[in-house]
């Protein structure tokens, strides 16, 4: 019968949606490029400050597409394509304009621990905004079959003073 009753639970705290919720992290990317940089585009068109959040820490090469991002008014980017490599030290970002129009990108450096990249003429800004205090699954699971087993040592204690008496 306890196993039975612990194996529910356990099935349930499984198959419930209880959702564990990771920190959100806000993405700034705010360029600034003078109009003459390249002699083959105006790179000022790419000009402004694009923000969007993700439910985790961005690694690796990741492709954000609007409506995914907020842009200036008049921008032509559709996609933002960000390289961040921390075991490497590596991080890049690229802005495509709409209709296989011009692209541009840089590197970004780091600058310290405060999640801040640049370049002359870019920078990325990366926050942790929402620390969530929702506990994962397995710890509703954890704390679940604490509490049957204290029930149950309660209940064997009960029960055995009941037949001495």
């Amino acid at each position: 019968m306890r196993c039975f009753v612990v194996a529910l639970i356990l099935s349930l705290c499984a198959a419930l949606p209880i959702a564990a919720h990771a920190d959100t992290f806000n993405y700034t990317l705010t360029v600034d490029y003078p109009s003459n940089l390249f002699s083959d585009i105006d790179a000022s068109i790419f000009d402004g400050t694009f923000s969007f959040s993700e439910p985790s820490l961005l690694t690796g090469l990741t492709s954000i597409y609007p409506p995914a991002f907020a842009e200036p008014n008049g921008s032509p980017v559709d996609l933002i394509q960000l390289g961040l490599f921390p075991s490497q030290n590596y991080y890049y970002f690229d802005l495509y304009a709409a209709n296989d129009g011009p692209e541009i990108g840089s590197n970004l450096l780091p600058l310290g621990t405060t999640g801040n990249f640049k370049d002359p003429y870019v920078t990325l800004d990366v926050t942790d905004v929402a620390n969530s205090p929702v506990p994962e699954p397995s710890t509703f699971a954890l704390v679940a079959t604490g509490i049957l087993g204290t029930i149950e040592i309660f209940r064997r204690r009960a029960g055995g003073r009941a037949a001495h008496t």
